[in-house]
């Protein structure tokens, strides 16, 4: 039948959906009214009561945006909705009549199933929380019992404890088992304790590992992007290096550190970004700063106990981990992590090698170290830290040696990047599968680097091109 819908075959209704009451031309989606009759009890009563729209050929939707109407419908055909950044607020709980009645008529148990769903693409697990409770707040005395359950399905640990807290704080009215169940989730987090279940979701929306800049032979502006799933590299043009929105394909300056910070390590907690040592000139920092993405500022934190440029940064358990660099004098194999709530830092023990430019990143309950530089060669070896048992041992080695790697983890495996192996700039990509515990070659980048920032975020959307000007519509489509 959706493929029926997208050829424009037997449809028998036009849905016209306008945001607003403004004066541009509404959008146009063509459909079958039996199937969106029997997937939604707001078309049923459409289509087969007194209502005026039982005749219409087009009916008119006002108030709700295009994109989120173009999802429910495609939702009604395949069973499945991918949903955009730009279109996720719309759907959960948009300002329309229509989605208000769509979403607060589920059942309990339909509900739950929605927000336990993997798939489910989110911005923010806050809205899905937010939706339960406006869901509750529908037929309170009737819903309130449910709450606690949904919110075992809502992925609580992905909310941040400055959430937590204001939730605690002031929404008594959430009933004395929710509470009781949202301070426990607040409590493991601020302890820092390892969860059994990753916190976050899996969308079916196509994701990319994005390359950002690097060196070869010279600096690089250009940004790259890399489909897991289909094994390819293409490119993303870019100008400036400071904030990349993957939705509009566009970068925007945004305030400037306090120092100027040359191979630095980055991570990120609850949505604050740490920029963590690095060098001016021949200043080796061991200082810390945080950047507030509302605010658009950078706040100086405690700094770290050794200087650290080239230093291999990531976040577990909301913890901040610095792990090797170089000092000024020594290549390092001291790590040492930062406690947010306490700003502070403290050692931890020292891995198996030095290494300087290594690749780190977090996955599962552990922190990986990739390759590096130990002063005298560049290195093929990795290492896992368990958080557990606060223990550093080696897995497999990568199948080239690396320094100044780019690394990051997708879906339970780790990609590194690039890098120098002390005689050329590397377009080798290698992936790690902890289970297999073993390394294999990807599709290449399509030129060398070192350097490079790597980043996992949504395919970016491409602008629809204008229609020529003598274009012939769709078909079904009134000319």
């Amino acid at each position: 039948m959706n493929e029926l819908r997208l050829q424009g075959h037997l449809c028998d209704v036009t849905l016209r959906v306008r945001r607003d009451g403004r004066d541009a031309a509404p959008a146009e989606l063509r459909a079958h009214r039996v199937v969106l009759a029997a997937a939604s009890p707001v078309f049923r009563a459409m289509f087969t009561a007194g209502l005026r729209e039982r005749g219409q050929a087009e009916v008119p939707i006002e108030g709700v945006h295009p994109r989120a109407m173009e999802r429910l419908v495609e939702f009604a055909y395949t069973a499945a909705v991918a949903v955009g950044e730009r279109c996720v607020l719309p759907l959960l709980h948009g300002p329309s009549c229509l989605q208000q009645e769509e979403f607060l008529s589920l059942s309990h148990c339909q509900l739950a199933a929605l927000v336990s769903r993997d798939e489910l693409n989110v911005r923010c697990e806050s809205e899905v929380f937010q939706a339960c409770v406006s869901w509750v707040q529908q037929d309170r005395e009737a819903r309130a019992p449910f709450l606690p359950a949904l919110l075992r399905a809502v992925r609580c640990h992905a909310l941040t404890p400055r959430f937590l807290r204001a939730q605690l704080r002031r929404r008594r009215d959430l009933g004395r088992d929710a509470l009781r169940y949202l301070a426990r989730v607040f409590r493991d987090l601020a302890l820092h304790r390892p969860q059994r279940d990753p916190p976050g979701r899996t969308p079916k929306v196509r994701q990319l590992i994005y390359a950002a800049g690097g060196y070869l032979r010279r600096s690089l502006g250009t940004l790259e992007a890399f489909d897991p799933a289909e094994g390819s590299w293409g490119n993303a043009d870019s100008a400036a290096v400071d904030c990349y929105d993957p939705v509009s394909g566009r970068w925007s300056p945004r305030a400037p550190m306090s120092v100027p910070r040359n191979r630095i390590g980055v991570g990120v907690i609850d949505g604050l970004i740490y920029a963590v040592g690095g060098s001016h000139g021949c200043t080796h920092h061991c200082s810390v700063e945080r950047y507030e993405p509302e605010r658009d500022e950078w706040l100086q934190v405690a700094p770290m106990g050794t200087r650290r440029i080239g230093v291999g940064v990531a976040v577990l358990h909301r913890l901040l981990y610095a792990v090797g660099g170089f000092d000024g004098s020594a290549r390092l194999r001291s790590a040492e992590r930062y406690h947010p709530e306490r700003d502070s830092w403290q050692p931890i023990a020292p891995m198996g090698s030095v290494r300087s430019g290594a690749g780190v990143c977090a996955l599962g309950n552990c922190l990986y170290a990739v390759g590096g530089y130990d002063g005298a060669q560049q290195l093929r070896s990795a290492e896992r830290f368990r958080a557990d048992t606060e223990t550093w041992s080696f897995v497999a080695p990568m199948g080239h040696r690396r320094s100044a790697l780019g690394v990051t983890a997708f879906r339970g495996r780790i990609y590194v990047l690039g890098g120098y192996d002390g005689h050329s700039f590397l377009e080798s990509v290698e992936c790690y599968d902890p289970g297999a515990d073993a390394w294999t070659e990807v599709a290449p980048m399509p030129s060398g680097r070192s350097g490079l920032g790597v980043a996992v975020a949504v395919e970016p959307r491409r602008p629809e091109p204008p229609p020529e000007e003598h274009e012939e519509p769709p078909p079904g489509r009134p000319r």
